[in-house]
């Protein structure tokens, strides 16, 4: 027997707080994702975008703008383990892309500790360097002190 599955890509509301704080709470305990408090997710909730099946989501990430430096970063990429190699990660990636370009800005950041080549090989990124990341954000890697992988992409 198949099953239709309603898939969705849509920008996070509200009420999807305490999920994307569930979500990705084990990713935090592994230390592959840096912790997010329900109150971080809350204020910051208009900058995330989720992909849904079966109207439970299953894979978020969020975008950081940098005004000054016409730069994002895209951070939060998380899909749960039962839904990985299915395409989602990569998704999530085009649309914030997508929706950092039409706003205007020029290039989108990765930070990662674990998933560099994923990064490299299937969404475009390339290998960067500290000194590309915008000012404000090269003192938070800094003062994080968690050895990551900076990864650059032109939007285009």
């Amino acid at each position: 027997m198949l099953f239709k599955m309603d898939q969705t890509l849509r920008n996070a509301s509200k009420l999807d707080v305490t999920e994307l704080y569930n979500l990705t709470k084990n990713s935090v305990i592994k230390e592959t994702l840096l912790e997010r408090s329900l109150i971080s997710i809350e204020e910051s909730i208009d900058n995330y975008i989720v992909y849904e099946i079966n109207r439970q989501i299953v894979g978020c990430t969020c975008l950081y703008y940098f005004n000054e430096s016409d730069s994002i970063e895209i951070g939060s990429v998380f899909v749960k383990p039962n839904f990985t190699n299915k395409g989602i990660g990569k998704k999530l990636i085009d649309r914030a892309c997508k929706q950092a370009f039409s706003k205007g800005y020029i290039n989108a950041f990765i930070l990662t500790n674990s998933a560099k080549n994923y990064f490299i090989k299937k969404c475009g990124f390339e290998l960067s360097s500290l000194s590309e990341l915008p000012k404000v954000r090269q003192k938070e890697y800094i003062i994080n002190n968690r050895p990551s992988y900076i990864l650059k992409k032109t939007l285009i």
